[in-house]
């Protein structure tokens, strides 16, 4: 609103200036400090939700109902411009396979081409594939495998599908998984801290996981990416 006021030198002169009443500042500091709260928050939202899930990927099928199985089984995640992996290998008993953390793995946006390599049980193994929005197709270790996505395991809830700190907190507790304490040492978050935990306790009785072809029921003490 304008207001009127005197010259200060010879108090004859009048002139005319803007003025802000105290309400109006008010409301307009508020404003200011919703904007930056407002702010802070998507960007909090944003760096906890800094991994994203490719997916599940996997052949396991079991000729006696579910008592022994055979295949592989790969998770995919994507770190920045990072891809991180973990690769089941089932070979015997049901449940509980051992698996490893994928290791130069690279994924061409383009083209869906796939390559990295793991050692599991002191095996390396070797992929170069294609990966499409459905199934995972390519040579391990020359043999070749299709690893069908698993639809139904794209979980909603998963924290460790969404944190890097997250997964690497639950997956580096997985005593069966080698080598995820490694690669989160060489991990650094926006903070400039390394994404392994400090401290960490061993997963026991039933794990988030996955297990394709097999009855989940049937399996005891397996992974299952669903909450």
């Amino acid at each position: 609103m304008p207001c009127q006021a005197w010259s200060a030198r010879d108090g004859l002169v009048k002139y005319t200036e803007r003025c802000v009443s105290p309400l109006s500042a008010l409301l307009a500091t508020i404003r200011l400090m919703l904007n930056a709260t407002l702010f802070l928050l998507i960007a909090v939202a944003a760096s906890a939700q800094d991994l994203r899930h490719l997916g599940d990927f996997g052949n396991v099928s079991s000729n006696d109902g579910g008592e022994h199985c055979a295949g592989y089984s790969l998770g995919l995640w994507r770190y920045g411009d990072q891809l991180l992996g973990l690769l089941d290998l089932h070979q015997g008993l049901c449940g509980d396979p051992p698996c490893a953390v994928i290791r130069d793995a690279t994924l061409d946006t383009k083209t869906g081409r796939l390559e990295f390599w793991s050692t599991i049980n002191d095996r390396k193994i070797q992929f170069e594939g294609t990966m499409t929005t459905g199934a995972i197709d390519g040579a391990l270790n020359g043999e070749r495998v299709r690893l069908q996505l698993a639809r139904d395991r794209m979980s909603s809830g998963f924290d460790p599908n969404y944190s890097v700190i997250a997964w690497c907190k639950f997956w580096g507790s997985v005593a069966r998984c080698s080598g995820v304490q490694e690669m989160c040492l060489s991990i650094n978050t926006p903070g400039g801290k390394s994404a392994a935990p400090s401290s960490s306790v061993t997963q026991t009785g039933c794990e988030r996981g996955r297990h394709y072809g097999v009855p989940v029921e049937r399996i005891v003490g397996s992974r299952i990416s669903v909450p």
